[in-house]
Parts: structure tokens; sequence; C-alpha cells
């Protein structure tokens, strides 16, 4: 077995020697810089008998892993419009994260995460996609962008990472109660079935005064 954990524009060559050498291999996302690397990755691991895996780490978050579980639930009803967001204030990360060539910016890093957490959570064929990028940070890959997903079956999805958000103004604007009654309703169902999961699935009933036990 070989792991490739390295910069990304080195993913295909190590997948394609691993191949040859009979090995089977699992790489750090995203699998390869293009369309045309990942279908010769796949053509050699066709041939070789041997088996390429893509790691994605982020499936296992708990957070997504509650909201999919409403989603599968319906527990909110048919959920039409779906986001994702991932707010930071501190850039692109340094070195090869900074380069084009190497495969720097946010739609490889953490792009490939929430998509992929998307399209595992709605079953359904993509009918369109829009994506537009955002470089306020003045690097030289894109340090934020946005991604519209249409699926069969009308659900919209939109994953929306930034790396120039005040993030500790956002939670500012949180604790003054900048909040509609609808976040509110679906804060405390989130928070309900989290709870129900550190019990073991099974939520827990509240006490005359409406706490749970802790």
């Amino acid at each position: 077995m070989v792991f490739i954990c390295t910069p990304n524009e080195v993913h295909k060559s190590i997948a394609l020697a691993a191949l040859a050498a009979s090995k089977n291999v699992i790489t750090e996302k995203p699998a390869m810089l293009s369309v045309d690397e990942i279908q010769e990755v796949m053509a050699a691991e066709a041939a070789s008998g041997k088996l390429f895996f893509v790691h994605q780490n982020r499936r296992w978050d708990e957070d997504y892993l509650v909201m999919k579980e409403l989603y599968d639930a319906r527990s909110m009803g048919d959920v039409t419009h779906i986001e994702s967001r991932i707010d930071g204030s501190r850039g692109i990360p340094g070195d090869w994260r900074r380069d084009p060539s190497r495969g720097g910016g946010m739609v490889l890093d953490w792009g490939v995460h929430l998509v992929d957490r998307l399209l595992l959570m709605v079953p359904a064929p993509v009918k369109t996609v829009y994506s537009r990028l955002s470089y306020s940070m003045g690097a030289l890959v894109e340090d934020g962008f946005m991604i519209y997903l249409t699926f069969a079956g009308g659900v919209e999805v939109l994953p929306l990472p930034r790396l120039d958000t005040d993030v500790n103004d956002f939670y500012r604007k949180r604790d003054r109660g900048h909040r509609r009654d609808g976040d509110q309703v679906g804060d405390e169902r989130v928070g309900r079935a989290l709870h129900a999961r550190a019990r073991g699935g099974q939520d827990v009933p509240r006490d005359q005064h409406g706490h749970r036990p802790v």
C-alpha cells in the first residue's frame, strides 16, 4: 500500500509509479489537478488490477453527519436549498498552497471537501454548475469562491468558503441576537440531533424547566 501525502502537483506521478509497481494507492485530496490526470491514473489502475482511492476525511465531520441525518430523514421536510460554509480570516496558507502551478488555492483545498460532501448528501445527478472566484487577499490563487450547483429534482446547493472573513465580528453579531426566528428553530433541531448522537442516537427528554441532563 502506498499513501500519497504530498503537495498536489506530484500526486499523479507517484500514483502512476505505485500502480506500475503493483501497489494499492490512497491519495490525499485533491486526487489530481485536472480531469486528464485522473483519467490517466484510472486507466493505469484498471490495467494494474490494483485499487486507487482518494481520502475524503471531511465526510466524517460531526456537524456534517448530523445535517446529513436530518436531510436523509426529511426531519425538516423537503429541502430545496443547502449552503455549506467555511469562514476564516488568515488567508491562504503559505508555501505551495499559494502557487497556482502546484495546485494551490481554495477550490482544490476546502472546495474539494465541501463539494464532495454535498455530492454525497444529495443522491441525484448534477444538472448545472456556476462558479465565481475571489482574490480579495491579493494572492495569485483564489482565497474564496462560490459554486452554485443544481441537482435533478430541484435541490440547489451553495458551497461557500472564504478566508478573508472577520470571524470575531461574525460571532459578535451572533451573540447580539442578530438571528431570524427560522435560524433559531434550525439551531434547536441541529442542537437536539447533536445531543442525540452524543447519547448514542437517542434524543434526551427535557425536565420541567426545558433543560436536558448533562
